[in-house]
């Protein structure tokens, strides 16, 4: 089966907030039963929903490593309890004024039934590109059903999840939440679409799961050029489409053959831009929990952002790589330096490289043994990234865990 790790990401990330709409007011006094009835089931379906959702997400985001038999029948079993969930869904009894539209959430949530069942066919035929056709039609039909889900949400009096456009990933306490301006032209189009194949919206939830935040704050993405930043008044990281067309350029300017392989070029656009997102976020936590950092704190950032990928992402070595690769070959830029390129707060392009190479290869004995392979890093540095990667997992450690939710 092809590889579906980003896709996949991009359906886990949707499915889990395409039917909820977040926690349910009580009834007003005014009432019909019947509406109250409808309220408390929908309430009750959506939670059941997005468990099926997260389901469905992990059986794709662990097809890689897998026989097709056994992705197969993981995706039989998901498709099967979504199918059964839906039918759950089919038996609440709208008031008359809402029949509509719960109409159009039940219908919008059978499109996705169907496609995952073309998703679970072309598994069992061994059919990789029906399977990629499939899985991107899904993605393409999630905001049908998140849109249609909201305005029920809405009529029923239930808080949404996110204001139209924007993704929130909220588990209590601060939250994290995406926003992306509208794309202003087909470049800014591709641009989004990447960004969250690449991750950013499943590393916004991720991180509102997993860490208790003292406040909220946002992801937002703008139209333009904007080196990706992280503003600690308010809160913000800033993305933008242009560093997004921005890199994709570089890669093609500096790796011709990924013109040739567009979905290779997708891949590696993404998995840089992911990269980027986990080294803004390491700002962002070092800002949050006012954690201690000795030396420069963008390097810490990019340690942040390769232990993460390292320890938690499936694969997550491979796109950390993608990123050194990216700043080794940005590096071309600072062939003539001028001072202000040793007084700025980041490493050296080619260092930042060097350094990310080091702790993958620090993160495991495969690994250590794929990058002494390639030849890029010297026996003695090689000795010690082992020690040096353990380092920064320890005090990555250290620093977060005692703001990790239990």
């Amino acid at each position: 089966m092809a590889d579906r790790r980003l896709l996949a990401a991009a359906v886990a990330i949707a499915l889990t907030g395409a039917v909820a709409t977040g926690c349910g007011s009580s009834s007003s006094k005014g009432d019909e039963p019947s509406a109250a009835a409808f309220k408390r089931g929908y309430s009750a379906q959506r939670v059941a929903l997005n468990r099926v959702s997260d389901q469905i997400g992990e059986a794709l985001t662990s097809a890689d490593g897998k026989s097709d038999a056994e992705v197969e029948a993981d995706l039989r079993r998901v498709q099967g309890a979504y199918h059964a969930q839906l039918a759950r869904l089919g038996t609440l009894k709208p008031p008359a004024p809402l029949k509509a539209t719960f109409a159009r959430v039940t219908a919008a949530a059978a499109v996705l039934d169907r496609d995952l069942v073309q998703i679970t066919r072309a598994a069992a035929a061994h059919d990789a590109a029906g399977a990629q056709a499939s899985t991107e039609q899904l993605v393409a039909h999630v905001p049908a059903l998140k849109a249609a889900s909201e305005k029920l949400g809405k009529a029923l009096g239930l808080r949404p999840t996110a204001e139209s456009g924007t993704t929130t990933a909220d588990a209590g306490g601060g939250r994290i939440a995406v926003a992306y301006d509208p794309p202003s032209d087909a470049d800014g189009r591709f641009a989004k679409q990447i960004l969250r194949l690449g991750g950013t919206d499943g590393v916004a939830a991720g991180l509102s799961r997993s860490f208790v935040l003292p406040r909220d704050m946002e992801i937002h993405v703008v139209n333009g050029f904007v080196g990706p930043n992280y503003d600690p008044q308010t809160k913000t990281i800033t993305l933008s489409y242009g560093f997004v067309s921005y890199v994709g350029d570089q890669l093609t300017k500096n790796f011709p053959g990924l013109e040739k392989d567009q979905d290779e070029l997708g891949r590696e656009l993404a998995a840089v831009d992911g990269f980027i997102l986990l080294h803004e976020l390491g700002h962002a936590l070092i800002d949050l929990y006012n954690l201690p950092v000795l030396g420069k704190e963008e390097d810490a950032a990019d340690s942040v952002a390769t232990v993460f990928l390292t320890q938690t992402v499936k694969n997550g070595a491979e796109y950390a790589f993608d990123a050194a690769k990216f700043f080794n070959a940005l590096s071309a830029r600072q062939r003539k330096l001028a001072p202000s390129a040793y007084w700025d707060e980041h490493s050296l392009d080619k260092q930042r490289a060097y350094a990310i190479v080091c702790w993958i290869a620090g993160s495991s004995e495969r690994d250590l043994s794929t990058v002494r392979g390639m030849g890029i890093l010297g026996d003695e540095r090689l000795q010690r990234c082992p020690g040096e990667y353990q380092q920064k997992v320890r005090a990555w450690d250290a620093l977060l865990q005692p703001h990790a939710r239990s």
